[in-house]
């Protein structure tokens, strides 16, 4: 399999509490520790008593840093802002991307920024996914503005460019995507507007503790509402 990242010495934890979006209380070997949760979704899976697998990072304000939690037998990444690089590495093995050879990050578009420029042809908007339902990733988990606002650039301006919306899904349990419409309505009417207007690419990551790797998993099918 091909590797997209090599994780940090891990520590497993039991979580205790969810203070805040960003803050994790948990216990480990009978100790209470806080860690920097990089991720704003809603994560329900996050519940007292989920393990949770985190690295020491003095660059954050606790000194640890969450990476990993488990969502019954299903390890999930939790760092949202990595999926732009696990993209990146995997675009030789996602046949919509075979075909560009230059990247540009972090490029503007109408009032927002959008992750990706290819070759000066498509733009690529990368969104990270961590909920899994009965075998269907969906995305937003909770209502998401910034996802719509760029929804909405990408519409605009996929009369000029190719526009792609890639959704990696954190976890290696789902078969098929499709937008979370009890979450956030909008989005997915967005996304059923933008059906032969956007290219929506799907792909599951593996991450493996054991092996301080996360894995690309597969490309699975987008479901347009």
């Amino acid at each position: 399999m091909e590797v997209l990242a090599t994780l940090p010495p891990l520590r497993k934890a039991s979580l205790l509490e969810r203070p805040n979006r960003f803050t994790l209380r948990l216990s480990v070997n009978d100790a209470e520790i806080l860690a920097y949760l990089p991720n704003s979704g809603r994560l329900p899976f996050l519940k007292k008593g989920t393990p949770v697998y985190v690295s020491e990072d003095r660059k954050t304000k606790y000194g640890f840093r969450a990476i990993i939690a488990l969502d019954g037998k299903t390890y999930v990444h939790l760092p949202a802002q990595e999926v732009n690089d696990f993209f990146e590495k995997a675009l030789s093995l996602l046949p919509a991307f075979r075909q560009y050879s230059s990247v540009r990050r972090e490029v503007p578009l109408k009032s927002t920024r959008i992750d990706f420029l290819l070759d000066d042809q498509a733009y690529v908007e990368v969104k990270s996914c961590t909920l899994v339902e009965n075998g269907i990733a969906k995305f937003p988990d909770s209502p998401t503005e910034r996802g719509k606002r760029h929804l909405k650039a990408l519409l605009e301006a996929s009369s000029e460019k190719r526009c792609y919306v890639v959704f990696v899904i954190q976890r290696n349990d789902a078969k098929a995507f499709q937008p979370n419409a009890s979450a956030d309505p909008e989005f997915a009417r967005l996304m059923g507007e933008g059906c032969g207007l956007l290219e929506y690419v799907a792909f599951t990551v593996v991450p493996d503790v054991r092996r301080k790797r996360v894995y690309f998993g597969q490309e699975i099918p987008v479901l347009c509402p």
